[in-house]
Parts: C-alpha cells; sequence; structure tokens
C-alpha cells in the first residue's frame, strides 16, 4: 500500500500502566477511506489502542462537565463518569471532580467501587 493511502499508522506502539504492560509493540496502518474492523479477544488491548490514537472518549467527558458548568449549578450529578476511560482519563477525571468539590456539590453513580473514590 503506498504512504499517501495511509489515514494512522502505528509503529511498535507500547503502553504501560505503571509496571502491566497494556500494549506491547502493536504495528498497524489504516488506510484512508476504508472501514478497519480489529477482531481480537476480550482483554486483548483493542480499546487501549484505539484510545491511544483518538482521545475522544476523555475529551467526551471534558466537554460534558464543561457544559455542565456552563449552567452554573449548585449540584452536579455524574452517572458514571469514568466508565469506558483507560487509566490515566480516570485519574484526570478523579482529579477535576477534587478540584469541583471545592464550589459544588456532587453525587457520583457507579457500579465499581474503586471507581467511586472520587476527590
Amino acid at each position: 500500500m503506498a504512504e499517501k493511502d495511509i489515514q494512522i499508522e502505528s509503529r511498535d506502539l507500547n503502553l504501560c500502566y505503571g509496571d502491566a504492560q497494556a500494549l506491547k509493540n502493536v504495528s498497524m496502518n489504516v488506510p484512508e477511506d476504508r472501514v478497519t474492523a480489529v477482531t481480537r479477544p476480550s482483554g486483548c488491548g483493542k480499546s487501549t489502542f484505539v484510545r491511544c490514537i483518538n482521545r475522544m472518549n476523555y475529551l467526551i467527558k471534558d466537554c460534558y462537565i464543561a457544559r455542565t458548568l456552563a449552567v452554573k449549578p449548585e449540584v452536579i450529578l455524574f452517572d458514571e463518569p469514568a466508565s469506558v476511560l483507560d487509566p490515566i482519563s480516570t485519574a484526570r477525571i478523579k482529579d477535576i471532580t477534587g478540584e469541583l468539590k471545592r464550589d459544588y456539590t456532587i453525587s457520583i453513580v457507579t457500579h465499581n467501587m474503586r471507581s467511586g473514590r472520587f476527590g
């Protein structure tokens, strides 16, 4: 495939969360103007790979928080604020929540006890 036809290129991508290696030497070309599917077993790092090349999940959460603050609420209600986020983005949401608690009452709904420790 010619270089000009490649929209996204990954070469030997590695990602670790602390000591745990989530991605190891991932190389992949995604051609432009095509649908590319990655089909692998659950837990192999597909979603982590996509988040490496597209931080959209984190941006969506940030936009949601910004829109909420724009109306100057007294109370902020979060429904699964860290769902489907990688550990780095989850930590950022937790940091933001910790900052917001100075000025707002915050209620968080989550099914994950570990992700419920915000602020």
